[in-house]
């Protein structure tokens, strides 16, 4: 029996976990264009933190506290989400796919939600250009 059918909530966790995973560098370099790329792509090898001549670096890359705390929230906001939405009472009678499918609606939107609020609050704290402008 695939797991999604026997326990939604921690199918859908697992999802939202591997797609956040995957995504947030990506996502990073395509918010703060900082040259952070997907895990087959060279990760945050290419960041601009790296680049001795940058004006400004990343704020997720360069700030341990604004980095960890967005991922933190990031995470933690989604996979709450995920969790939350496939396991909730109100959904009880929904099938087993549905709570699953809105489980993992909800993380992945909660994902992206997040990631741009703490985005712009590592950005406004560390003095660099707001997300999609730099």
């Amino acid at each position: 029996m695939p797991l999604s059918r026997h326990n939604p909530p921690l199918a859908a966790l697992a999802v939202v976990a591997v797609f956040a995973l995957i995504a947030i560098t990506p996502l990073c370099g395509f918010m703060f264009g900082c040259a952070c790329d997907w895990p087959w792509n060279g990760l945050h090898h290419h960041c601009n933190v790296f680049d001795a001549h940058a004006k400004l670096k990343c704020p997720w890359c360069d700030s341990k506290v604004a980095g960890s705390l967005s991922m933190l929230a990031v995470f933690g906001a989604s996979g709450a989400a995920a969790w939350w939405f496939s396991a909730s009472g109100a959904l009880a009678a929904a099938s087993a796919r549905t709570r699953f499918t809105l489980g993992v609606l909800a993380g992945a939107l909660a994902f992206h939600l997040v990631s741009l609020a703490t985005a712009t609050l590592a950005a406004l704290a560390t003095g660099y250009p707001l997300p999609f402008t730099a």
